[in-house]
């Protein structure tokens, strides 16, 4: 028996992904393990993950858990912090 994935990504256009995307993973670093991959970070929360990979324009989260409880938490983590660094800038997190 396959274990079912729950899976979301948001594309945020946001001023500087590359330095948004690095201070959420250093800053995510602190309570979870973060791994440094060659796009991005992958963050291990709640049994699943966050994908955070910067592009020229966008922030790519993606978050991957093992049931909707997990998702919820691991897309949680990252739009909170995000929003967080981001002070006043208006983003728009849409999660599909």
């Amino acid at each position: 028996m396959t274990q079912q994935s729950f899976r979301q990504t948001a594309n945020v256009t946001i001023d500087r992904p590359a330095r948004y995307g690095k201070q959420l993973a250093s800053h995510i670093g602190h309570k979870v393990t973060v791994d440094t991959v060659d796009n991005g970070w992958i963050a291990h929360i709640a049994g699943g993950l966050g994908s955070i990979t910067p592009q020229a324009s966008t922030l790519d989260l993606v978050a991957e858990g093992v049931d909707d409880a997990s998702l919820e938490r691991i897309k949680d983590v990252l739009e909170r912090h995000l929003r967080k660094f981001a002070g006043e800038l208006d983003i728009k997190v849409d999660w599909s």
